[in-house]
């Protein structure tokens, strides 16, 4: 056991805060203090996450993506459904959706491999929704 160190790790005796991580800024390259949880209580850019999704979805454009219902020989996917979850070809989104159903009225997208939720859930508490806006904090609670 090193010198200075207690029985928890990572805590030195007598430093009664805990550790922050600190990173220079790319442009003045000034220390910026993230705070305890470091990366985690950083803002999520959505629009920045849009724009790599639609990256790698052109990406992929050169592997097809498979419809994950048709069994052998696959056919290859036309739509995902943000409700399922799922990616389908044009014969078997009609037979999973068909007309006049509760089905019929979900959200479809082009093939994708990651179905984005359709609300934005609380990074803090994970079973909640987001559901407001403070414009002091400029985020979203």
């Amino acid at each position: 056991i090193r010198a200075g160190y207690g029985t928890y790790p990572g805590r030195r005796r007598g430093n009664a805060h805990p550790q922050t991580i600190s990173v220079p800024c790319p442009s003045c390259q000034r220390e910026v203090d993230l705070g305890e949880r470091g990366l985690t209580d950083l803002f999520r850019n959505l629009t920045l996450e849009r724009i790599v999704e639609r990256y790698k979805h052109t990406a992929n454009m050169g592997t097809a993506m498979q419809c994950q219902l048709c069994k052998a020989p696959t056919q290859e996917a036309t739509k995902g459904c943000t409700d399922c979850r799922a990616n389908y070809c044009n014969e078997c989104f009609k037979l999973h959706h068909p007309w006049g159903t509760p089905k019929a009225q979900h959200e479809y997208i082009g093939p994708t491999l990651s179905f984005r939720p359709k609300v934005l859930m609380c990074p803090e508490h994970e079973m909640e929704k987001v559901n407001l806006y403070c414009k002091t904090c400029q985020r979203l609670i």
